[in-house]
């Protein structure tokens, strides 16, 4: 299966007919039918839409959103997506459309388990494009995972830093979005051992009972490029170690070593031009390959790039409350268990395919034990980067062989460290509000109220070269969904860092 997360489309204003593959889905058209309404033909495979009888009763999606600028200008905007449900239309297929409050973009839901083929849609832009020839759009889709609203328990009482009920040491259950006192007395949320809640958690504070959308991979390498390649010259400069002036073939997200990240300036830029990304895994120097490594998990990702690219992209971060509510669901904790539901885990790194959309490794699953990309025990020779988003997956693996969790989300357990709002004192006033579109000239997210401290942000779920043995000295599993080991440590660029986002459901 291939698994990009993002398509992006250069187009002239009447017409696009091409198609480009992401994460199993393809737009096979894009065509501006007037100034407000874009036509899209798109497919994806594997799409699920699971009764409410029917464990884990969810369903995939994908989430589209639009830039368009006028030729020879450097600003993108965001094409606004008309809130009225009736106004947008399917014209063909077994999907159904879910406008959004802010007009940010449009879930696309399928209504069937299945392939997806050739649905096509008509959307309805609130306002009317510039009527110029030269009218640039891309189109963006992410593969979005829905979690239903519902009790859940947080920790598991044994991993480090575990969040706990106080004195009792079970489980705290999260049964509502209210207000939850913390501290060290009973029936209180706390810790285990430390990185306690920094003070009662706000009622505004997400916490997973009600449902949101969740990433279902992490974001990938290619889509950090289409997300650079939006930017100007200045904002550009803020989300890269390397300046984007630098040289064609330079590597700018890394300290010299790129730990399978393949981003390279392809077209160096200036003040007022635009550098231009590309992916390039195998050093051939031809950018965007088929053996580039656009479907790898972006690693090198500190705190301002992902609030950026989750403000552009009309999402927003999930908070460690919301990502033990993905990796679990209603399922009782496990002790030191992983995102499948085991204790048990097979280290995959002998990569078959290499930097290709099927991207693999020889390793397999066992009955108990999932396959994930981590550092196994210390003496025992492992990957040394991410893998391709979903490397475990295929038309007929289950849980355990796919490495997902309880929800289908892939790699919660391994690949790149996930970034997430931690309970500090500055992530209590984060209120799960959703990125506008909009980044400042220095390129972090504009008019927002997400705290942008990096303290702010820790991670959770291990990366590729964690540990996944208990170690009687450090006393911790990176790849448990309850472990906490990293999840109150400030949030900065590191070979192992990445992440996702998500968005809160309208209600």
């Amino acid at each position: 299966m291939k698994n990009i997360l993002s398509c992006s489309f250069f187009v002239p204003f009447l017409l696009l007919s091409l198609s480009i593959s992401a994460n199993n889905l393809t737009f096979s058209s894009i065509r501006l039918e007037s100034e407000d309404n874009i036509l899209i033909t798109m497919s994806w495979e594997n799409a699920w839409n699971l009764p409410a009888n029917t464990a884990p009763a969810n369903h995939d999606a994908v989430w589209i959103f639009i830039k368009y600028r006028i030729a020879g200008e450097v600003s993108w905007q965001t094409a606004r997506i008309s809130t009225d449900h009736q106004a947008h239309q399917v014209l063909s297929g077994s999907v159904q459309l879910e406008a959004v409050s802010d007009e940010m973009g449009i879930f696309i839901v399928p209504v069937t388990t299945g392939n997806i083929h050739n649905v096509e849609i008509l959307l309805y832009l609130s306002d009317k494009l510039p009527s110029i020839d030269k009218l640039q759009i891309k189109v963006f889709g992410i593969e979005m995972v829905y979690i239903p609203e519902g009790a859940f328990a947080l920790g598991d009482g044994i991993s480090k830093h575990s969040l706990i009920e106080a004195v009792s040491e079970k489980p705290f259950v999260i049964s509502s979005e209210s207000e939850i006192a913390s501290g060290a007395t009973e029936g209180k949320l706390y810790a285990l051992d430390d990185y306690f809640p920094a003070g009662d958690i706000p009622a505004t504070y997400p916490k997973g009972y009600s449902a949101f959308y969740a990433m279902k991979y992490e974001i990938t390498q290619q889509q950090f490029v289409d997300f650079l390649n939006c930017l100007s010259f200045e904002q550009q400069r803020r989300h890269v170690l390397i300046p984007p002036d630098a040289a064609a073939g330079t590597f700018p997200l890394g300290f010299g070593d790129s730990f399978r990240n393949g981003i390279i300036i392809a077209r160096p830029g200036s003040p007022g031009m635009p550098a231009v990304f590309g992916c390039d895994a195998n050093g051939d120097g031809l950018v965007g390959g088929t053996q580039d490594g656009q479907h790898r998990a972006c690693n090198y990702l500190n705190h301002e790039n992902i609030l950026a690219y989750l403000a552009w992209s009309g999402l927003r971060p999930l908070t460690e409350l919301e990502l033990e509510k993905m990796a679990r669901g209603p399922e009782a904790p496990l002790p030191r268990g992983y995102a499948w539901n085991t204790t048990m885990s097979v280290n995959a790194n002998s990569p078959e395919e290499d930097g290709s959309p099927f991207e693999k490794v020889s390793e397999t699953a066992t009955a108990t034990a999932g396959l994930a990309n981590h550092g196994a025990e210390i003496t025992s020779p492992f990957l040394q980067g991410p893998l391709r988003v979903g490397f475990a997956a295929t038309e007929s693996s289950d849980r355990i062989e796919a490495g997902a969790s309880y929800y289908g989300i892939m790699d919660l357990s391994g690949n790149v460290w996930e970034f997430c709002v931690s309970l500090t004192e500055k992530a209590l006033l984060f209120d799960g509000s959703h990125g506008n579109g909009k980044l400042d000239q220095d390129g972090l997210p504009d008019a927002m109220n997400w705290p942008l401290q990096n303290n702010a942000y820790g991670q959770r779920g291990g990366g590729w070269n964690s540990w996944v043995r208990d170690d009687l000295e450090y006393q911790f599993r990176d790849l448990a969904i309850s472990d906490r080991f990293y999840a109150h440590l400030p949030f900065v660029r590191r070979n192992t860092s990445g992440g996702r986002g998500g968005r809160s459901v309208d209600k």
